[in-house]
């Protein structure tokens, strides 16, 4: 093999790899634009969440006193049903910050079992509530726990006032 066809063919080499570089970098560029078609179809197509029903989520009352009284009767009736006494239901004033927020304080006293069933029936309650803090100590009785929580509530818009 003489010195001229050994660099025509080295030079065709590089031509080949230049060329393989090229494809695959467009084979690739192509690949990832398609995905990103499909990506931009597959939202623009995709179902729309249903609008979230207020009934589910926010408690509606004429006014935050109202919605405190519904509340206070929401969870006396939890705590008779799963056999905890209510003693102490605090609701704190409204927060100009957020006045859709209503936390309220709650102290009731039964065995462990009560208390689990009383906290899980006022979590999954509807409208929601939700448990922001728990605290148990031993109550005077033997075999008994006193449960202090902290218990969230979201308004509907026409309560907040």
């Amino acid at each position: 093999m003489t010195e001229d066809s050994r660099r025509a063919l080295s030079l065709a080499s590089l031509l080949v790899l230049v060329i393989a570089v090229i494809a695959l970098t467009a084979w690739s560029v192509s690949g990832w634009v398609s995905t990103q078609d499909r990506i931009a179809v597959a939202e623009r197509d995709a179902e729309l969440p249903p609008a979230a029903d207020p009934q589910r989520y926010l408690l509606t009352a004429a006014s935050r006193a109202q919605a405190r009284a519904d509340l206070q009767t929401r969870l006396n009736e939890m705590a008779r049903q799963n056999g905890v006494t209510l003693s102490r239901f605090d609701t704190e004033p409204a927060n100009p910050d957020d006045a859709l927020r209503m936390l309220s304080e709650v102290e009731v006293s039964g065995s462990i079992g009560e208390i689990s069933a009383f906290l899980h029936a006022v979590e999954s309650t509807t409208p929601a509530l939700i448990v922001t803090e728990a605290g148990l100590r031993p109550a005077r009785t033997e075999g008994q726990l006193r449960l202090t929580a902290s218990i969230e509530a979201r308004l509907s818009p026409g309560a907040a006032e």
